[in-house]
């Protein structure tokens, strides 16, 4: 018997409503479709608004994150809800909702719906299929003679504030599944169970020049020329109509992603404390700025958006520092409560489990640790560093080739550890030191590093040493705003052969220390993260992991 469930996508709202630079939904689906799906986005309500009252938009954007939670149908539970400013004129959004059945749930944003669904079906051949459409919306014209004399006087004016958002507009939507793929349309592959398609506004300007040839402009004025109603209502049908149909078809299965009852109830524990954080932002931001004030001075009633050096990344990295030490048991404690609390994000959330995951499988527990890295896979698939170490832990696990750190031959000497540690994407460019740690002590009189492609070398600021342990070397540098940096020891651009160097990172006994890459970004002058190349990071994991 054919079921059909429809979901209506929780990003497209928060989009036009905003003005979204950025965002990413992935929706994460279990056969008898419950799910959850998690969204984030960085909007600019600049786009939308010529001499935008900053303050104002901000209380705007409070209530209708509220009116998200307060009207929504379908959805039995939210979590992992948050919001920053970001600068001094933009907004961080992030929310996580969990539904029991996908045709159940409407979400709401102010007066508006987005204007994309997902068909789900099951049917007797035992293939499943995950359509994502946009929806045809009728529109009351009311616009008279006189004010159509002049609609392509009034279109050129409203094209460039179209513009403006389109300009800055990606969405990338990620579909996990409980399935095998076995084909699809229009999406693009990232593994067996996940696909993805991504919204680009800078494709769809082209859209803007074929209404003006053809002079639809009926298009605008039936939405009354309101800009966030065309983009949903019209621009957006337009642009899916003119592809083909996003589908993908997958292998019916009884595996589910997750225990929808017990997610769901450890959500709803958070529901009043997200909506006592909401009141409360709403208060104070109406303290900083009463609703008739026009100012643009930055807003005082969210922190900003600076991750990588709050509590939670001070806690993991007293857990990496724990782990070096070979406390296993302690550093997986630590990733524990950092789970259990539920403040964290998902991009602290999935490294916690991943190293939790390695915790267990360095004092022995592999089933546990399995359970752990499988958890990142089918949670987190966005956070790719992360999904991309547990999926390799799981197959190294299963075959037999994985080796704990006591297990593997201390023949010549490792890199251990690194600050910045490995791909973090929030570096602060006040840092001014990197320092490399060894597993054994090394000859301190001899080193090499090099850039390494397509990341930066970071400038030195001084000579680099080693402390007295010969186990700890610190290179002193300064770092730029938004930059990636890469940094290759024994090997690199510059090296052909790294085993003929002369000059190269050794132990005290003369063995050559096995080539590492040292790979990390620092954050923008707006407290941005930058994001890491995947060309570099699948470069630099080759090499790494060899250590």
């Amino acid at each position: 018997m054919k079921q059909t469930k429809y979901l209506l996508f929780l990003l497209l709202p928060l989009i036009f409503f905003a003005g979204c630079i950025r965002g990413q939904a992935v929706v994460s689906l279990n056969p008898n479709g419950s799910g959850k799906i998690m969204f984030e986005g960085l909007y600019d309500p600049c786009s939308l608004k010529e001499e935008p009252d900053v303050s104002q938009s901000f209380r705007g954007f409070i209530e209708d994150i509220k009116n998200t939670l307060l009207k929504s149908e379908g959805i039995d539970a939210w979590k992992n809800v948050d919001w920053r400013v970001v600068g001094n004129d933009k907004f961080y959004f992030r929310a996580q909702a969990y539904f029991k059945s996908i045709d159940d749930v409407t979400i709401c944003l102010g007066n508006m719906k987005g204007n994309l669904k997902a068909f789900y079906q099951r049917n007797e051949k035992q293939l499943c299929l995950l359509e994502l459409k946009s929806l045809k919306t009728e529109a009351n014209d009311i616009t008279t003679d006189i004010q159509r004399r002049h609609s392509a006087v009034r279109y050129e004016l409203f094209c460039q504030a179209v513009e403006k958002i389109l300009d800055g507009l990606r969405v990338s939507i990620i579909l996990y599944l409980p399935a095998d793929v076995e084909k699809f349309k229009g999406f693009n592959e990232i593994d067996q169970r996940a696909v993805q398609y991504v919204l680009d506004g800078k494709q769809m300007l082209y859209l803007l020049e074929s209404i003006r040839q053809q002079r639809q402009y009926e298009l605008v004025e039936r939405q009354q020329y309101n800009r966030v109603e065309f983009l949903n209502n019209e621009l957006l049908p337009l642009w899916l109509d003119n592809w083909e149909p996003l589908k993908v078809y997958f292998s019916d299965s009884n595996e589910y992603l997750f225990d929808y009852e017990k997610e769901k109830t450890n959500a709803q524990k958070e529901y009043l404390r997200i909506m006592e954080r909401l009141e409360s932002t709403e208060r104070e931001s109406q303290t900083e700025s009463g609703p008739n004030e026009n100012t643009d001075k930055p807003l005082k009633a969210l922190p900003k958006y600076k991750v990588g050096y709050d509590d939670i990344s001070v806690r993991l990295r007293r857990g990496l520092a724990l782990e070096a030490k070979s406390e296993y048991a302690s550093a997986s404690e630590i990733y524990s409560k950092i789970i259990a609390d539920g403040q964290a994000g998902p991009k602290y959330l999935a490294h916690a489990h991943y190293r939790k995951g390695m915790c267990l499988f360095e004092i022995g527990d592999s089933n546990d640790a399995i359970e752990q890295f499988e958890y990142v896979l089918a949670n987190f698939p966005s956070q790719r560093i992360a999904a991309l170490r547990s999926l390799k832990m799981v197959q190294d696990i299963r075959s037999g080739s994985a080796k704990r750190r006591a297990d593997k031959p201390a023949e010549i000497p490792t890199i251990t550890g690194s600050e910045p540690e490995m791909f973090t994407e929030d570096v602060d460019f006040e840092f001014d030191k990197i320092t490399i740690t060894f597993s054994e002590p090394m000859d301190t009189s001899s080193w090499f590093y090099s850039s390494f492609s397509p990341g930066a070398l970071p400038q030195a600021t001084g000579a680099p040493s080693f402390d007295s342990s010969g186990k700890q070397w610190t290179l002193p540098v300064a770092l730029e705003p938004g930059k990636v940096y890469a940094i290759a020891f024994n090997g690199g651009d510059a090296v052909k052969d790294a085993k003929n160097l002369k000059p190269a990172l050794r132990s005290a006994s003369g063995k050559m220390c096995r080539p590492f890459v040292l790979v990390f970004s620092v954050i923008t002058e707006d407290n941005i993260p930058t994001e890491i190349d995947e060309e570099l990071i699948t470069k630099s994991e080759e090499i790494n992991s060899k250590q």
